[in-house]
């Protein structure tokens, strides 16, 4: 039995994705949360930037400095860095 050329193997393949259009959708859905989960750990840092710059400025005169260093200092919190940690793994897996 010889080999498919191309042409027939490009018609044996529109034939299958054909009967199986169906799989569009799940295919779909997947890639959107998949897109999403990666969006999870970058927008928790962002977060935790403006909750820690908005806490270190209710505390003092508000000031760029003083609400870069609240951010900072949110940003570096070993809890921070392992829940964003996670997450990011998360929406790698």
């Amino acid at each position: 039995m010889a080999a498919p050329s191309a042409l027939q193997a490009v018609a044996l393949g529109a034939r299958a994705a054909g009967r199986s259009a169906w799989l569009v959708a799940p295919g779909l859905l997947v890639a959107f949360f998949r897109w999403a989960m990666a969006w999870a750990a970058p927008l928790f840092a962002l977060a935790m930037a403006r909750a820690g710059a908005g806490a270190q400025r209710a505390s003092g005169p508000p000031t760029p400095a003083a609400a870069l260093a609240g951010a900072l200092e949110a940003l570096t919190a070993p809890r921070t860095i392992f829940v964003a940690l996670g997450l990011a793994g998360a929406g790698l897996l």
